[in-house]
């Protein structure tokens, strides 16, 4: 509740919030409020100490954050930005996207990242960051992916779209 409190006052205040898999540390987004908590900011905190151990800055809005493992996939207006969490470095940066670019997901071990494009309604494409190219791009839908996932193997890839609720690849 102590924490709960802490979120809530001055400007503090969350877009989107993001627990890292079994820690006590989640990723808050800011809420587009005041400007020293904006959409540009993430920040990633530790719930028992109350403190935050990291504040990143971006260039534009954050559209959306995954985290899998020790990876953390931030995606911003045509870019994808790709980190290390143990150490907090910029490992990769996807730079030169279409600016409808959707990040959806990386897998549990951080080499694959899944986005969509809007130019292109229903595809997927599947970017290697080991080899740092993509790899595949997959017509997974007839409408716009809203949503995809990897196995925890990253064999498969579960989506959604608009129209179909699910679909394996």
């Amino acid at each position: 509740m102590q924490y709960a409190n802490h979120l809530t006052t001055g400007d503090f205040g969350a877009r989107s919030c993001q627990l890292l898999s079994s820690s006590s540390l989640i990723v808050l987004v800011g809420s587009g409020g005041p400007h020293s908590f904006s959409m540009k900011k993430l920040r990633v905190v530790n719930t028992k100490r109350l403190k935050i151990i990291c504040e990143l800055s971006f260039a534009a809005p954050i559209d959306k954050v995954e985290t899998h493992g020790r990876t953390m996939a931030v995606g911003c207006d045509g870019e994808i930005f790709v980190y290390d969490l143990a150490s907090m470095k910029l490992t990769l940066t996807l730079k030169d996207l279409p600016r409808k670019v959707m990040l959806h997901t990386c897998s549990n071990c951080g080499t694959f990242i899944c986005y969509s494009d809007d130019a292109k309604p229903g595809s997927l494409i599947i970017y290697d960051s080991n080899l740092k190219k993509i790899i595949r791009e997959i017509n997974a839908h007839k409408s716009r992916v809203l949503l995809a996932k990897f196995s925890p193997d990253a064999e498969q890839i579960s989506t959604a779209s608009e129209k179909v609720k699910a679909r394996f690849k």
